[in-house]
Order: C-alpha cells, then sequence, then structure tokens
C-alpha cells in the first residue's frame, strides 16, 4: 500500500511540476512580450516626435531670433540674505530649445540644453554621444553630455573627459563673445538616432554670462 501511495503522489508532483513550468514560460512570455511592446512603442513615440521636431526645425535653422535676447536669473543660497546670479539663458532661433549657462553656489559649473516637444516630453538626447559646437568663424569641435538624474535633458559639464578645465572655459569664452553658436546633438534610442543643429543667438551673452556667481546689488 505504501508504494502505491508513494507512486501516486510522485505522478502528481511530475503533473504539477509540468503545469508550473507551463505556468512560467507563459508568464515569461507575456511580460517579455509586454515590454518588448512597451519599448516598441517608446521607440515610435521618440520616432514620431522627432519627425515633428525636423518639421519644426526644417527652414528655421538660419532665421535670426527676432526675441531670443540673454537673460539672467537670481537664486539665494542658504543661511545667505543677499541673493546671486545663479544662471543665464537663451531661446533656440527655432523656438525649440533653451541654452542655460550656471553657476551654482556650490561652485558646480554647467550649460543645460532643455528642449520639449510638442506634447511637453523632453526630446531623449543621447549623452552617450558628444555635442558638436560652433560658433561663428570658428571650426567645430566636441564637448561631453550628460544627463540630469531622473529627466531626458542634457548638459555640458565643466569637466570634460581627458580635458582640464581650459575646454569648457573656452566654451564659455566664445559663448560670451561671438554672434551664434550651434549645437549638434542626437535624438533618439538605439538606432534610431538623428542629429540636430539648434541654433542660439549670443548678443548680450557677455554681460550676462559675467554676472554669473556674483551678489545682486
Amino acid at each position: 500500500m505504501e508504494w502505491l501511495i508513494a507512486f501516486i503522489g510522485l505522478i502528481v508532483a511530475v503533473i504539477f511540476w509540468r503545469a508550473a513550468a507551463v505556468l512560467l514560460v507563459l508568464g515569461l512570455l507575456f511580460f517579455g512580450g509586454d515590454y518588448l511592446y512597451d519599448e516598441y512603442k517608446k521607440d515610435e513615440r521618440y520616432e514620431n516626435q522627432n519627425e515633428f521636431l525636423l518639421f519644426q526645425a526644417e527652414g528655421q535653422e538660419n532665421r535670426p531670433g527676432a526675441n531670443s535676447v540673454w537673460e539672467v536669473t537670481e537664486s539665494l543660497a542658504p543661511a545667505e540674505t543677499i541673493p546671486y546670479y545663479k544662471s543665464a539663458e537663451v531661446r533656440s532661433e527655432c523656438g525649440l530649445c533653451w541654452l542655460k549657462v550656471e553657476k551654482r553656489w556650490t561652485g558646480t559649473e554647467l550649460t543645460a540644453i532643455t528642449c520639449n516637444g510638442w506634447r511637453e516630453e523632453a526630446y531623449n538626447f543621447r549623452d552617450w554621444e558628444d555635442a558638436i559646437v560652433k560658433f561663428d568663424g570658428e571650426d567645430p569641435f566636441k564637448m561631453d553630455l550628460k544627463k540630469f538624474d531622473n529627466s531626458e535633458h542634457v548638459y555640458i559639464p565643466r569637466r570634460q573627459s581627458f580635458s582640464d578645465d581650459d575646454k569648457y572655459l573656452k566654451f564659455i569664452e566664445l559663448l560670451s563673445s561671438k554672434k551664434r553658436v550651434a549645437l549638434g546633438l542626437t535624438v533618439g534610442n538605439y538606432g534610431l538616432g538623428k542629429r540636430f543643429f539648434f541654433t542660439f543667438p549670443l548678443t548680450n551673452s557677455g554681460e550676462n554670462i559675467e554676472k554669473l556667481g556674483q551678489p545682486v546689488l
């Protein structure tokens, strides 16, 4: 009798083990397929958004920005009573992006590039591809990009790979003295990337950038 009960128990275990394995495989297929579909829709959304960006930007890259002037913003450091000039920013000539030079009270210096799409979603810039920087009358050069935490927006950090601070300082110097700058950024995931150039006017940039980090008097 004992061997019969053991045999029946073994059969039941084998049946349930196979059923569990089948359920596990089906679960993996379901969740894996759902994940791949989400990634596909995400790439499709970015691709559609990129096409709309191209539609907006085409024919406008050389259009002077009528109202694109640099403005400064103020901030107040902890324990201080006098605000300081934290950032200077300007809108791109195509109207899609903002270029913001920051000098924070912590000593951090960076230049942010923010572009919001037609649904107010940030464009997915590739931070693993360098930005191409082109000033009027100057040869193009490359600069590192990084992404802000939990954001698709990117920035040019002061500390550049395989370089000292001179490269960023040279960038700021040109930003303060030239007439226009174009930034080439790659948008999209994986193989769907496309590089766009966004042009920013530099009228009155120098006088505003020079204020950064200084107290507001």
